[in-house]
C-alpha cells in the first residue's frame, strides 16, 4: 500500500470535485461507480496527477490502463478515510445511552409470565407428594 501522503493527495483531488462530494464529504459510492464505469471526467482527474498517474496507471503497448481494482483498493484503506465507520469497533448489540448493554455491570432478571406462580420444590418430599 502506499504511503499516506499519497492516500492524502488522492482524497484531495477526489474533494477538488464538488460532484463527488456528498453534504461536505466525499461520496465514496460515486467515485466508485464513475470508477466502475471508467468515466473520463475521473480518469482524466485521475491522470493529471504525476503522484497518482504510477500507482493508478499501468502501460500497455504505449496506452494507459486504469488499474481499477488497485483504485477500489485505496479507497477501501482504512487510512484513506480515518473518520469512516472502520475507526469504530465491530460490535452488534443493544445499546442504550451509556453504552452496550453487555458491557453493563447490571444484571436484569426478567420473567416471561410474570402473572403465573411456578410451583417447585427442591427437597425429595415436595417432589413425592405430586
Amino acid at each position: 500500500m502506499p504511503a499516506l501522503a499519497t492516500l492524502t493527495i488522492l482524497r484531495d483531488l477526489l474533494k477538488s470535485r464538488p460532484e463527488y462530494l456528498l453534504a461536505g464529504e466525499l461520496d465514496l459510492p460515486k467515485v466508485r461507480q464513475d470508477a466502475y464505469d471508467l468515466n473520463p471526467e475521473l480518469i482524466a482527474l485521475l491522470l493529471k496527477s504525476e503522484t497518482l498517474k504510477p500507482l493508478l496507471f499501468t502501460s500497455v503497448a504505449g496506452t494507459e490502463v486504469f488499474r481499477y481494482q488497485y483504485f477500489v483498493d485505496l479507497l477501501t484503506n482504512k487510512e484513506f478515510l480515518p473518520d469512516s465507520f472502520t475507526r469504530f469497533e465491530n460490535v452488534i448489540g443493544l445499546q442504550t445511552n451509556d453504552g452496550f448493554l453487555a458491557r453493563r455491570q447490571e444484571t436484569v432478571l426478567s420473567f416471561p409470565y410474570k402473572d403465573c406462580l411456578l410451583a417447585g420444590g427442591m427437597s425429595k418430599e415436595e417432589n413425592k407428594s405430586r
